[in-house]
Protein backbone atom coordinates (compact mmCIF):
# COMPACT_ATOMS: atom_id res chain seq x y z
CA UNK A 1 0.00 0.00 0.00
CA UNK A 2 1.26 3.46 -0.66
CA UNK A 3 2.33 5.58 1.94
CA UNK A 4 0.22 8.72 0.77
CA UNK A 5 -3.12 8.74 -1.16
CA UNK A 6 -3.16 10.37 -4.72
CA UNK A 7 -4.29 13.99 -4.86
CA UNK A 8 -6.37 13.19 -7.98
CA UNK A 9 -8.19 9.96 -7.19
CA UNK A 10 -9.48 8.68 -3.55
CA UNK A 11 -9.17 5.24 -4.08
CA UNK A 12 -8.99 2.30 -6.83
CA UNK A 13 -10.21 -0.99 -6.67
CA UNK A 14 -9.76 -4.14 -8.03
CA UNK A 15 -11.98 -7.06 -8.30
CA UNK A 16 -9.99 -9.79 -9.59
CA UNK A 17 -10.87 -13.70 -10.61
CA UNK A 18 -7.56 -15.80 -11.04
CA UNK A 19 -9.49 -17.26 -13.70
CA UNK A 20 -11.45 -14.87 -15.16
CA UNK A 21 -11.42 -10.88 -15.94
CA UNK A 22 -10.33 -8.02 -13.52
CA UNK A 23 -12.55 -4.98 -13.26
CA UNK A 24 -10.62 -2.01 -11.75
CA UNK A 25 -12.83 1.09 -9.96
CA UNK A 26 -12.44 4.21 -9.10
CA UNK A 27 -13.50 7.23 -7.02
CA UNK A 28 -12.03 10.83 -7.50
CA UNK A 29 -11.13 13.02 -4.64
CA UNK A 30 -14.33 15.34 -3.78
CA UNK A 31 -12.03 18.60 -4.79
CA UNK A 32 -11.31 17.30 -8.22
CA UNK A 33 -13.22 19.42 -10.72
CA UNK A 34 -11.64 19.11 -13.69
CA UNK A 35 -13.73 19.86 -16.81
CA UNK A 36 -14.61 16.89 -19.11
CA UNK A 37 -14.81 15.06 -20.91
CA UNK A 38 -12.83 12.15 -18.88
CA UNK A 39 -10.93 9.97 -21.62
CA UNK A 40 -10.57 6.87 -19.02
CA UNK A 41 -8.00 4.11 -20.09
CA UNK A 42 -6.68 0.97 -18.14
CA UNK A 43 -3.30 0.14 -17.96
CA UNK A 44 -1.22 -3.44 -16.71
CA UNK A 45 2.50 -4.10 -15.72
CA UNK A 46 4.42 -6.48 -14.58
CA UNK A 47 5.95 -4.59 -11.88
CA UNK A 48 5.09 -1.59 -8.84
CA UNK A 49 7.66 0.53 -10.47
CA UNK A 50 5.29 3.83 -11.53
CA UNK A 51 8.40 4.29 -14.01
CA UNK A 52 9.08 1.09 -15.43
CA UNK A 53 8.57 1.17 -19.22
CA UNK A 54 6.42 -2.27 -19.21
CA UNK A 55 3.00 -0.38 -18.57
CA UNK A 56 0.47 -1.38 -21.71
CA UNK A 57 -3.05 -0.34 -22.60
CA UNK A 58 -5.21 -3.19 -21.24
CA UNK A 59 -9.18 -3.52 -22.13
CA UNK A 60 -11.46 -1.14 -23.79
CA UNK A 61 -10.67 3.02 -23.38
CA UNK A 62 -13.97 4.62 -22.65
CA UNK A 63 -15.11 8.12 -21.71
CA UNK A 64 -17.07 9.24 -18.29
CA UNK A 65 -16.83 5.95 -16.53
CA UNK A 66 -15.73 5.08 -13.18
CA UNK A 67 -14.77 1.10 -14.24
CA UNK A 68 -12.80 -0.87 -16.99
CA UNK A 69 -12.40 -4.16 -17.23
CA UNK A 70 -9.37 -6.17 -18.46
CA UNK A 71 -10.73 -9.33 -20.13
CA UNK A 72 -6.95 -11.09 -20.09
CA UNK A 73 -5.31 -13.07 -17.56
CA UNK A 74 -1.91 -11.52 -16.33
CA UNK A 75 -0.75 -13.53 -13.85
CA UNK A 76 3.05 -12.45 -14.51
CA UNK A 77 5.55 -13.80 -12.24
CA UNK A 78 4.78 -17.55 -11.92
CA UNK A 79 3.01 -18.52 -8.16
CA UNK A 80 3.98 -14.27 -7.06
CA UNK A 81 0.99 -12.39 -8.07
CA UNK A 82 2.90 -9.25 -9.20
CA UNK A 83 0.55 -7.83 -11.76
CA UNK A 84 -0.09 -4.35 -11.27
CA UNK A 85 -2.70 -2.02 -12.56
CA UNK A 86 -2.94 1.82 -12.64
CA UNK A 87 -5.93 4.17 -14.36
CA UNK A 88 -4.99 7.12 -15.99
CA UNK A 89 -7.82 9.46 -17.37
CA UNK A 90 -7.55 12.25 -19.49
CA UNK A 91 -9.23 15.75 -19.11
CA UNK A 92 -9.44 19.13 -20.69
CA UNK A 93 -6.98 20.11 -18.68
CA UNK A 94 -4.34 17.32 -18.16
CA UNK A 95 -3.77 13.37 -17.90
CA UNK A 96 -3.71 11.74 -14.81
CA UNK A 97 -2.39 8.83 -13.58
CA UNK A 98 -3.05 6.49 -10.50
CA UNK A 99 -0.79 4.92 -8.09
CA UNK A 100 -0.16 1.51 -9.42
CA UNK A 101 -2.60 -1.27 -7.76
CA UNK A 102 -1.77 -4.56 -6.87
CA UNK A 103 -3.98 -7.34 -8.69
CA UNK A 104 -4.67 -8.39 -5.40
CA UNK A 105 -6.57 -5.83 -4.25
CA UNK A 106 -6.53 -3.01 -1.87
CA UNK A 107 -7.55 -2.18 1.75
CA UNK A 108 -10.84 -0.62 3.35
CA UNK A 109 -10.36 2.72 4.55
CA UNK A 110 -10.12 2.50 8.48
CA UNK A 111 -8.09 -0.39 7.51
CA UNK A 112 -5.74 1.25 5.11
CA UNK A 113 -5.04 4.30 7.84
CA UNK A 114 -4.16 1.85 10.48
CA UNK A 115 -1.77 0.11 8.39
CA UNK A 116 -0.54 3.47 6.66
CA UNK A 117 0.48 4.39 10.44
CA UNK A 118 2.44 1.21 11.07
CA UNK A 119 4.43 1.97 8.04
CA UNK A 120 5.01 5.65 8.96
CA UNK A 121 6.37 4.68 12.54
CA UNK A 122 8.48 2.16 10.70
CA UNK A 123 10.25 4.61 8.90
CA UNK A 124 10.51 7.32 10.95
CA UNK A 125 12.19 4.54 13.18
CA UNK A 126 14.46 4.15 10.15
CA UNK A 127 15.37 7.54 10.20
CA UNK A 128 16.08 8.15 13.80
CA UNK A 129 17.99 4.81 14.58
CA UNK A 130 19.77 5.28 10.62
CA UNK A 131 17.99 2.65 8.46
CA UNK A 132 19.61 2.33 5.22
CA UNK A 133 18.37 3.74 2.19
CA UNK A 134 19.39 3.25 -1.36
CA UNK A 135 17.12 2.30 -4.47
CA UNK A 136 15.95 -0.70 -5.77
CA UNK A 137 16.15 -2.37 -9.31
CA UNK A 138 13.34 -4.67 -10.45
CA UNK A 139 14.67 -7.23 -12.89
CA UNK A 140 12.97 -7.65 -15.96
CA UNK A 141 10.23 -10.71 -16.49
CA UNK A 142 10.38 -10.07 -20.14
CA UNK A 143 12.15 -7.57 -22.31
CA UNK A 144 14.23 -7.78 -25.83
CA UNK A 145 16.96 -10.01 -25.61
CA UNK A 146 19.95 -8.76 -27.54
CA UNK A 147 20.74 -10.24 -31.00
CA UNK A 148 24.31 -11.28 -31.51
CA UNK A 149 25.96 -15.03 -32.90
CA UNK A 150 25.39 -17.37 -30.72
CA UNK A 151 28.80 -17.48 -29.28
CA UNK A 152 28.37 -14.02 -27.68
CA UNK A 153 24.33 -14.00 -26.83
CA UNK A 154 23.44 -13.70 -23.34
CA UNK A 155 21.05 -16.84 -23.30
CA UNK A 156 21.06 -20.26 -25.20
CA UNK A 157 18.93 -20.46 -28.71
CA UNK A 158 17.24 -23.78 -27.94
CA UNK A 159 16.66 -23.66 -24.12
CA UNK A 160 16.78 -19.74 -23.39
CA UNK A 161 18.95 -20.78 -20.34
CA UNK A 162 21.47 -17.69 -19.53
CA UNK A 163 25.10 -18.18 -20.46
CA UNK A 164 26.97 -15.14 -19.63
CA UNK A 165 26.18 -13.50 -16.46
CA UNK A 166 28.99 -10.62 -17.17
CA UNK A 167 27.08 -8.57 -20.27
CA UNK A 168 27.43 -4.82 -19.57
CA UNK A 169 24.09 -4.27 -21.77
CA UNK A 170 22.06 -6.87 -19.58
CA UNK A 171 23.82 -6.23 -16.55
CA UNK A 172 24.08 -10.44 -16.12
CA UNK A 173 20.44 -11.12 -17.03
CA UNK A 174 18.29 -12.28 -20.14
CA UNK A 175 17.02 -9.24 -21.57
CA UNK A 176 18.95 -5.92 -22.63
CA UNK A 177 18.65 -3.07 -19.69
CA UNK A 178 18.55 -6.32 -17.36
CA UNK A 179 16.43 -3.93 -14.28
CA UNK A 180 13.48 -1.40 -15.00
CA UNK A 181 14.20 2.19 -13.45
CA UNK A 182 14.86 2.35 -9.99
CA UNK A 183 13.02 3.58 -7.46
CA UNK A 184 13.99 5.20 -4.08
CA UNK A 185 14.09 2.77 -1.15
CA UNK A 186 14.52 1.82 2.02
CA UNK A 187 15.34 -0.76 4.56
CA UNK A 188 15.70 -2.00 8.60
CA UNK A 189 19.24 -3.66 7.94
CA UNK A 190 20.30 -6.60 10.73
CA UNK A 191 23.73 -5.04 12.10
CA UNK A 192 26.12 -7.41 9.91
CA UNK A 193 28.63 -10.16 11.97
CA UNK A 194 31.83 -11.78 11.40
CA UNK A 195 31.97 -15.72 12.05
CA UNK A 196 34.93 -16.49 9.49
CA UNK A 197 35.64 -20.19 9.66
CA UNK A 198 36.59 -22.91 7.17
CA UNK A 199 34.38 -24.52 4.12
CA UNK A 200 34.13 -27.78 5.36
CA UNK A 201 33.80 -29.06 1.80
CA UNK A 202 37.36 -27.03 0.76
CA UNK A 203 36.29 -25.31 -1.97
CA UNK A 204 36.16 -22.40 -0.67
CA UNK A 205 38.33 -21.88 1.81
CA UNK A 206 37.78 -19.54 4.47
CA UNK A 207 34.23 -18.18 4.09
CA UNK A 208 32.19 -15.18 6.26
CA UNK A 209 28.97 -16.09 5.50
CA UNK A 210 27.69 -13.68 8.05
CA UNK A 211 29.07 -10.60 6.48
CA UNK A 212 27.28 -10.83 3.30
CA UNK A 213 24.34 -11.69 4.36
CA UNK A 214 21.85 -9.23 5.45
CA UNK A 215 18.33 -10.13 6.66
CA UNK A 216 15.92 -6.54 6.53
CA UNK A 217 12.68 -5.05 7.12
CA UNK A 218 11.05 -3.60 4.31
CA UNK A 219 8.02 -2.30 3.25
CA UNK A 220 7.28 -3.86 -0.07
CA UNK A 221 6.40 -1.58 -2.41
CA UNK A 222 6.41 -2.27 -5.23
CA UNK A 223 6.83 -5.73 -4.13
CA UNK A 224 10.20 -6.91 -3.92
CA UNK A 225 10.96 -10.35 -5.26
CA UNK A 226 13.79 -12.77 -5.56
CA UNK A 227 16.75 -11.84 -7.96
CA UNK A 228 15.88 -7.60 -7.67
CA UNK A 229 19.36 -5.77 -6.70
CA UNK A 230 19.27 -3.03 -4.07
CA UNK A 231 21.99 -0.39 -3.50
CA UNK A 232 22.59 1.02 -0.50
CA UNK A 233 23.15 4.93 -0.90
CA UNK A 234 26.41 5.86 0.39
CA UNK A 235 28.56 2.65 0.62
CA UNK A 236 27.36 1.57 -2.75
CA UNK A 237 27.12 -1.74 -1.76
CA UNK A 238 24.69 -4.27 -4.05
CA UNK A 239 22.61 -6.90 -2.34
CA UNK A 240 20.99 -9.32 -4.68
CA UNK A 241 17.23 -10.43 -3.36
CA UNK A 242 17.05 -14.04 -1.75
CA UNK A 243 14.52 -15.16 0.14
CA UNK A 244 11.35 -13.03 0.70
CA UNK A 245 8.71 -13.78 3.60
CA UNK A 246 5.48 -11.22 4.10
CA UNK A 247 6.15 -10.00 7.91
CA UNK A 248 2.79 -7.77 8.29
CA UNK A 249 -0.33 -8.30 6.31
CA UNK A 250 -4.07 -6.89 6.91
CA UNK A 251 -6.59 -8.88 4.91
CA UNK A 252 -3.96 -10.47 2.28
CA UNK A 253 -2.60 -7.42 1.69
CA UNK A 254 0.69 -7.53 3.09
CA UNK A 255 2.94 -4.34 4.04
CA UNK A 256 5.95 -5.37 5.50
CA UNK A 257 8.48 -8.15 4.00
CA UNK A 258 11.54 -9.71 5.47
CA UNK A 259 14.27 -9.95 2.65
CA UNK A 260 17.25 -11.60 2.61
CA UNK A 261 20.07 -9.56 0.96
CA UNK A 262 22.84 -10.85 -0.28
CA UNK A 263 26.15 -9.00 -1.09
CA UNK A 264 27.03 -9.35 -4.69
CA UNK A 265 30.63 -9.98 -5.54
CA UNK A 266 32.83 -7.12 -5.76
CA UNK A 267 33.78 -7.76 -9.33
CA UNK A 268 30.29 -8.56 -10.52
CA UNK A 269 28.90 -7.00 -13.55
CA UNK A 270 26.10 -5.36 -11.31
CA UNK A 271 28.45 -2.76 -9.80
CA UNK A 272 28.72 -1.14 -13.18
CA UNK A 273 25.41 -0.55 -12.86
CA UNK A 274 25.50 3.51 -12.96
CA UNK A 275 24.39 4.83 -9.60
CA UNK A 276 21.21 6.41 -9.44
CA UNK A 277 21.16 10.71 -9.86
CA UNK A 278 25.04 10.42 -9.94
Amino acid sequence: MPAERDRTYAQVLIDHLVIGGTRVSWVFMPEFLEPGPYVCRLEVGSTGDPQADDWADCGVEAQNVTCLVDPARHLLGGLVASTHYRVVVATGLAEHVSPPVPVFGTLPKRDWLECREVIRQFRLRNRIKAGSTGWLLKKRFTGVVPQANTAYAPTDYLTGGLLDTQREDTYGTEFAGGYYAPVPFEAALDPAGLDPRRDPSGARGTVDDAATVRPAMVVPYPPVLRNDVVILAGSDYRYYVGRVAEAAERRGVPYLARVELRLAPFSDVIYRYPVPGA
